[in-house]
């Protein structure tokens, strides 16, 4: 019985060796076939990293070139545009692009404060920011014409049409040039200078206008310097009036408050004072008549100076020669 009991034992311990032995074998397939398992997965988890990361840098990469394409902007043509107009064009709605004078000068064709040229040709592409710098025209040399002499309006039409301005600084007086013409102008005529400079000009007024002061009752030299002092000129004759005192003007050609041109003549006459009363007339009476004027008629005699005693003198050698009585009865006195 303990034999059959220990047979048994055996047994049992052999089929539980054999029952352990098996599963181990049956552990080693499994281990292979889990390892194999892992490595797929492992390869398969290595290969979407790898895909993962590729698409990772192409998005990024896309987005970078997106985000570099936004930032490019084309140069436009920004060629004889004022240069406000044009900054404001280059700039955009972002300021993408700066726009800077670089030098200017003189052109022929292209206005004043227009842009000559840029340094970046049109249909460039640049960046976000960047810089474009540019010439702008000065306007074109013009030679500056020469108005003296012109009426105001013609001066106006000739210095416009050679792109200038014209002021008008001054009027003033003058003997040499006519009323409403230019006298002068501030800058030398055929010099050349930059378009839309002011050419200022005086206007003549003509010959100056002067009044002419009351001379009457002066005498000539008061005359003379009124009249100097108005800058007129005087000239003087001489009669006798009973009126006005020996000396003193009688009377201007011209009279008092009147205006006239400078330099205009003022006729003035001068009184002579009273005028003298005539010397007696002597005519020889009826009776001596016959006798002392048979063949030379009557004669008058002033009593005046030598004529005086030379009738005298002939009347004394009538009566000589006739043998009458005295002379003097033989006269009437004619006044």
């Amino acid at each position: 019985m303990e034999a059959e009991q220990s047979f048994e034992e055996e047994t049992k311990e052999n089929t539980k060796v054999k029952m352990q032995k098996e599963p181990e074998g049956e552990t080693d397939s499994q281990k292979n076939s889990q390892d194999s398992s892992k490595q797929t997965k492992k390869k398969r988890s290595k290969k979407g990293l790898l895909i993962a990361v590729i698409l990772c840098f192409l998005i990024a990469g896309a987005g970078y070139h997106f985000y570099q394409k936004s930032l490019e902007r084309e140069v436009p043509n920004l060629v004889n545009k004022s240069f406000d107009s044009a900054k404001a064009e280059a700039a955009g709605d972002d300021d993408s692009l700066v726009l800077v004078e670089l030098d200017q000068a003189y052109s022929d064709t292209v206005k004043k404060g227009n842009i000559i040229s840029q340094d970046i040709k049109a249909g460039t592409i640049l960046k976000k920011g960047d810089t474009i710098r540019v010439t702008v025209s000065k306007g074109a040399l013009v030679t500056i014409p020469d108005v003296a002499g012109k009426k105001k309006a013609k001066a106006k039409e000739t210095i416009t049409n050679a792109k200038l301005i014209m002021k008008v600084s001054d009027r003033k007086w003058s003997d040499k040039v006519a009323k409403g013409k230019v006298i002068s102008q501030d800058k030398k005529a055929g010099e050349k200078i930059e378009e839309g400079n002011t050419i200022s000009v005086v206007i003549s007024k003509g010959v100056e206008q002067v009044k002419v002061p009351k001379v009457e009752g002066k005498t000539l030299e008061e005359a003379q310097k009124a009249l100097k002092k108005a800058k007129l000129k005087v000239d003087s004759s001489r009669t006798y009036s009973s009126s006005v005192e020996e000396g003193k003007i009688i009377s201007q050609s011209i009279a008092s408050g009147k205006t006239v041109d400078k330099n205009t003549t003022v006729k003035v006459v001068i009184s002579l004072g009273k005028e003298p009363e005539p010397e007696p007339v002597y005519r020889p009476s009826s009776s001596s008549s016959s006798s002392g004027s048979s063949s030379s008629g009557r004669k008058s005699y002033r009593r005046s100076g030598s004529s005086s005693s030379s009738s005298r003198k002939s009347s004394g050698s009538k009566k000589k020669s006739s043998g009458g009585g005295d002379s003097i009865n033989n006269w009437n006195l004619v006044n």
